[in-house]
C-alpha cells in the first residue's frame, strides 16, 4: 500500500516536470478520453512528411462529432486528396487558446493548412485563458507569442491544473476508448440521452460571469487570440483558415427523444416544451447575424458548411451535432473545400474565397 502511494506520488511529480515526454512515451490505448488522446496523437505527428500536405483541424464538439475516427478519416482523406497528413485535433470544450497550445507542438511550414473552427463559444469577447484549460502541454510557445503581442498572460496554475487532470487521467486509462460515445448514447436511448441534457438549476445567488471572473489568466477578446494564431502560421508560411459546422435550424422538430411526448419526467417535458415554443435554448439559435460579424471582423478566410438544404433533422443528434448520416454529407464538403484552399495557397500564404468565406 505505502509503496503504491509512493510510486504514484513520484509518477505524479515526473508528469509535472515532463508532461510532455511521458504523455508522448504512453501507449495510445491508456488514454481513455479524447483530450488526452487528441494531445497524446500532436506529440506522436511524424514531423517528416515528404511532399504531403498537411491539415490540422481544431474545434470542439462539433468537430468531434463531424470527423470520424483517426484511421478512417486518413483513408478517406487519401482517397479524396492523395497524399495529404490530416490530424483533426478537436476536444469537448476546446477554447481558442487551447488550439493555439496544441498548434504550436506541430510542424507549421508552407504545406500546413489549418482549419479553426468558428463557433459563438470560440469567438468571446471575454475569454478566460490559461486557468480554464485542462491541457497537460506545456504552453510557452503559445504564451510567449501572446506577450510579444503585449498581453500579460501567465500560467499560474499549471501544476493544480496538471494534478487534477492526472487524477481524472488514472480514473480513466486503460478503457474502451470511443470518440463517438455521446452519438453512440444517443443511438441507443434518444430519450433517456436527452434526460440527462436537463439543465441543472443555477445556484441561488450566483451572479453571471462570476466563473469568469475567477478563471485564473488574463481575459481576453478570442479575436486577439485569433490574430495572433493568424500570425504565427503566416510567418511559417501556412494558410489559416476558419470554418463553420453544419447546424440544425428546426431542432428540434422531427426528431426522436426531443419530443415532450416521450419523457415521463414532468421536468423533462416542461423543458423540452419551452425549447420547442422558443427555440432560445438551441445552440443553433446562436449562429446568428451578430455571430457572422465577429467572424468576418477577423479577417481571416471563412467556410461555411452551414448547408440546410443538404441536411435532414435526423442527420443530428441536437441543434448541432452530427449523426453518422450528417457526416456522409458533410465529409465530401470538407475535402472540396479543401481541394480550393490547397489550390490558392500551394506554396503558403492565405487563401482565396471559397463558398461563404469572407
Amino acid at each position: 500500500m505505502f509503496g503504491g502511494l509512493v510510486f504514484a506520488a513520484l509518477f505524479a511529480a515526473v508528469l509535472i516536470a515532463f508532461p510532455s515526454a511521458i504523455l508522448k512515451s504512453l501507449p495510445a490505448a491508456f488514454f481513455g478520453n479524447t483530450y488526452t488522446r487528441i494531445q497524446w496523437r500532436v506529440l506522436n505527428v511524424d514531423g517528416e512528411t515528404g511532399s504531403a500536405r498537411r491539415v490540422y483541424v481544431f474545434g470542439g464538439s462539433q468537430v468531434v462529432q463531424g470527423f470520424p475516427p483517426a484511421g478512417e478519416l486518413q483513408r478517406m482523406a487519401d482517397a479524396a486528396l492523395g497524399r495529404v497528413q490530416v490530424l483533426e485535433a478537436g476536444f469537448s470544450g476546446q477554447s481558442l487558446l487551447d488550439s493555439f497550445i496544441l498548434l504550436t507542438h506541430l510542424p507549421v511550414d508552407g504545406r500546413t493548412v489549418v482549419f479553426i473552427q468558428a463557433s459563438p463559444s470560440r469567438l468571446r469577447d471575454k475569454a478566460p485563458l490559461m486557468g480554464a484549460s485542462r491541457l497537460f502541454l506545456d504552453p510557452s510557445a503559445a504564451l510567449r507569442a501572446m506577450r510579444d503581442r503585449g498581453f500579460d498572460i501567465r500560467d499560474t496554475e499549471r501544476t493544480a491544473r496538471i494534478c487534477r487532470e492526472l487524477i481524472v487521467l488514472a480514473t480513466r486509462a486503460f478503457r474502451p476508448y470511443d470518440k463517438l460515445l455521446t452519438e453512440t448514447r444517443y443511438k441507443n436511448a434518444p430519450s433517456l440521452h436527452v434526460a440527462r441534457m436537463l439543465p441543472r438549476p443555477a445556484p441561488q445567488g450566483t451572479e453571471p460571469g462570476l466563473s469568469e471572473e475567477r478563471a485564473k489568466g488574463e481575459p481576453v477578446s478570442d479575436l486577439d487570440v485569433l490574430g495572433v494564431i493568424r500570425d504565427y502560421v503566416a510567418d511559417r508560411g501556412g494558410c489559416l483558415v476558419l470554418f463553420e459546422m453544419p447546424h440544425n435550424a428546426g431542432f428540434p422538430s422531427g426528431m426522436p427523444g426531443w419530443s415532450p411526448r416521450e419523457h415521463d419526467d414532468p421536468a423533462v417535458k416542461q423543458w423540452l416544451t419551452r425549447l420547442q415554443e422558443s427555440g432560445g435554448q438551441a445552440e443553433s439559435a446562436r449562429f446568428d447575424t451578430a455571430f457572422h460579424q465577429r467572424v468576418k471582423s477577423s479577417g481571416v478566410p471563412y467556410v461555411s458548411f452551414n448547408e440546410p438544404d443538404k441536411y435532414e433533422a435526423t442527420d443530428f443528434y441536437d441543434s448541432v451535432h452530427l449523426l453518422s448520416s450528417g457526416r456522409d454529407v458533410f465529409l465530401p464538403s470538407f475535402f472540396d473545400a479543401l481541394k480550393t484552399v490547397f489550390d490558392a495557397c500551394p506554396r503558403g500564404g492565405q487563401p482565396t474565397s471559397h463558398g461563404e468565406t469572407q
